[in-house]
């Protein structure tokens, strides 16, 4: 017998008992194999939230690590593109001057010619 077979037949076998148990049997024996059942049940539920929290402060943890890792990956990239904007604009001021010379030396060329 499988074992799916075997937990699909407990609650029927518990059916089975109850009902002889109701019907005049023995019912402190009923109360003990329900006791028993509920508390087999009781102590698997117990063990099922244990991993579930267990599980959870894991991916808690995991989730804070990997967000903390995407927060300096972001401060990095933002310190790159600082560093990238300060460096074009020292080249635009540089090629400002360099054009406003070239620019003046032309007037004062055309001013000779003409």
């Amino acid at each position: 017998m499988s074992e799916d077979t075997t937990l699909a037949s407990k609650p029927k076998q518990l059916l089975t008992k109850t009902l002889k148990m109701v019907r005049g049997e023995n019912t402190l024996q009923l109360v003990e194999d329900f006791t028993a059942e509920m508390t087999l049940v009781a102590e698997g539920l117990c063990e099922d939230q244990a991993k579930v929290h267990t599980e959870l402060a894991k991916l808690a943890h995991d989730a804070d690590r990997d967000n903390m890792a995407l927060r300096n990956e972001l401060e990095l990239m933002e310190k790159t593109i600082e560093e990238h904007q300060s460096e074009v604009d020292r080249r635009l001021a540089d090629m400002k001057i360099r054009l406003e010379a070239v620019e003046k030396q032309t007037k004062v060329k055309e001013h000779k010619i003409g």
